[in-house]
């Protein structure tokens, strides 16, 4: 189902909606049929706010309180309900803009990730395909907060069964390091955001399509997608601005359906990319401690590379 986005993430005051399309994978959201029959992202804005303070007020009259307010955050006793983000600090964020490097790990919406049982947070990757004047870019960016240890592969290796250290118990209480000393309940609901850029022309149904590969790259990680993890994928072009309010739409290029070969080009480069910035995520995140000294333990660098090694 395609779902034409007002800017990115969905910005009311900025007029330069482009083709984009959504695919989720696992439990549901909760604007998530608002946004397919409108056909439009607008963000959640100022109806997130009072949802989730309306949760606050029941769920603190109930004696307890914590990731039912917000699937994307495994690391208890956060500000998600206090909303400090400001009008400012979005507009301070977007004027930031910058091309080269992308922040990684413990950034942005990534500070209180967990995935796979380790230290979680922002990755990114990135492919280019084509050639000669057919030449596009995928670019992949995750947040990353799923994910069982046991599960999890990289370059098609067991990695959380191969590195040493503590394990999630079978009550579900993990030991995030060797010598932590410390146990953290994690909650069962965690998701993944999966965002996916291109510079190719691309219409809404082509999108959608390459929406639907990220949970290919997502299983290469050995994600099974649980009961009651959300994953939830949006892609868009970057090429055509659509018009939606009269004025001219600026258009870079003609809008055509691409043959076969630059199609299978693009999910091959979407799948791989979703499959390193999982990757990447993990790399970069270091270990974090939050309030009452819970800590997030970062992917042990030494023992990664020590395993890369020992197979080749």
């Amino acid at each position: 189902m395609s779902v034409p986005i007002r800017g990115f993430w969905g910005c009311r005051g900025f007029r330069f909606p482009r083709f984009s399309a959504r695919y989720r994978l696992g439990k549901k959201y909760r604007n998530h049929r608002a946004v397919a029959r409108k056909s439009i992202c607008a963000g959640p804005g100022t109806s997130r706010h009072c949802g989730i303070n309306a949760q606050t007020a029941l769920v603190f009259h109930a004696g307890h309180a914590g990731s039912k307010l917000n699937p994307w955050n495994q690391m208890p006793k956060t500000q998600q309900v206090e909303h400090p983000t400001s009008k400012a600090d979005v507009f301070a964020a977007l004027n930031s803009a910058k091309g080269g490097a992308v922040e990684e790990g413990n950034v942005g919406g990534g500070t209180g990730m967990i995935a796979y049982t380790f230290k979680g947070g922002i990755g990114t990757a990135s492919r280019v395909v084509g050639s000669g004047d057919q030449r596009y870019t995928v670019g992949v960016l995750v947040q990353a907060d799923h994910g069982n240890r046991d599960e999890l592969r990289i370059a098609g290796l067991p990695m959380g069964r191969m590195i040493d250290g503590a394990w999630p118990s079978q009550k579900g209480v993990v030991v995030f390091g060797p010598d932590a000393g410390k146990t953290v309940a994690m909650p069962e609901k965690n998701s993944l955001l999966i965002v996916i850029a291109t510079d190719a022309p691309l219409q809404a149904h082509q999108l959608e399509r390459l929406a639907r590969r990220a949970r290919l790259g997502l299983g290469r990680t050995g994600s099974t997608a649980g009961n009651l993890s959300g994953e939830f994928s949006l892609a868009f072009s970057t090429t055509n601005i659509l018009s939606i309010d009269g004025s001219p739409a600026m258009q870079a290029a003609p809008i055509s359906d691409l043959d076969d070969e630059v199609m299978n080009s693009l999910f091959a480069a979407t799948v791989q990319a979703v499959e390193e910035a999982l990757a990447n995520q993990l790399v970069a995140s270091e270990t974090m401690t939050g309030m009452d000294d819970v800590t997030g333990y970062g992917l042990p660098h030494d023992q990664l590379a020590d395993i890369f090694r020992g197979a080749r």
